[in-house]
């Protein structure tokens, strides 16, 4: 667009709530929605068309006859598609692997996250992908189909899979997590550790970081315009001791 001055993006950070846990809570979650299954996944989106929960089921659909029934994904959120994607999922013979939590508050999603294993995504309509840091900060391994915002958080490999729309290709992605003790761990450590650069804190101080650095660029304009040799200002000297 012509903006020549220096650039950088600054994500929304993340607060602490995230990244607290409350085994207590988390046990009673995993008790109350479980039913004696080992697994349970997760994902929070609004029940509308643009959140593509309708592909969601598919893949779990393709995802049961791959590792059995012993999972459970807890949808968490509400709207105006619940009954039709109830239906879709009774349709799909998932009805007692999906669970409609319904809207949860704010303060509470952060247990559900930690109570859950993994993470399951399948929206094309997120901007910068909050809810997958929200969920990593859980230290919840991400499987989400390939789009933006997606793009910016998932690492391949590192803290998830990240897949084309096709329910194979995603479920299959899925089942690894079930199956490969290994690469379980590995992947729930990279999201935690992705998450960590999010911090609201984090994000913070490199919003102050290029302040400081506009401020010393601006400084050092003005003196070069004037001729005369630019003194670096105390308080920068001591920000870049810091």
């Amino acid at each position: 667009q012509g903006v020549a001055t220096p650039l950088e993006v600054l994500p929304t950070g993340i607060g602490e709530e995230a990244f607290k846990r409350d085994p207590e809570r988390e046990k009673e979650i995993r008790s109350r929605y479980l039913n004696g299954e080992p697994w349970l996944f997760a994902t929070t989106a609004r029940l509308e068309k643009e959140k593509n929960l309708d592909f969601l089921l598919r893949g779990a659909a393709r995802l049961k006859e791959l590792v059995g029934d012993c999972f459970r994904i807890l949808i968490i959120g509400d709207g105006t598609r619940k009954e039709t994607l109830k239906n879709l999922a009774e349709e799909l013979g998932i009805g007692r692997q999906i669970v409609f939590a319904g809207r949860v508050p704010n303060a509470e999603v952060s247990h559900y996250l930690h109570a859950a294993d993994g993470f399951l995504f399948a929206s094309k309509s997120e901007t910068q992908g909050i809810v997958l840091l929200e969920a990593m900060a859980a230290g919840c391994p991400v499987v989400a189909v390939h789009a933006s915002g997606v793009v910016d958080v998932v690492s391949q490999g590192k803290n998830g899979f990240m897949t084309g729309e096709e329910e194979e290709e995603w479920a299959s992605a899925a089942a690894r997590l079930m199956t490969e003790p290994q690469l379980y761990q590995k992947l729930s450590a990279g999201a935690a550790e992705t998450a960590s650069l999010y911090k609201a804190e984090t994000v913070a101080r490199e919003a102050e970081h290029q302040y400081y650095k506009m401020i010393e660029r601006r400084t050092s304009q003005e003196w070069e315009y004037s001729g005369r040799q630019l003194p670096v200002p105390s308080f920068l000297r001591l920000f870049k001791t810091a």
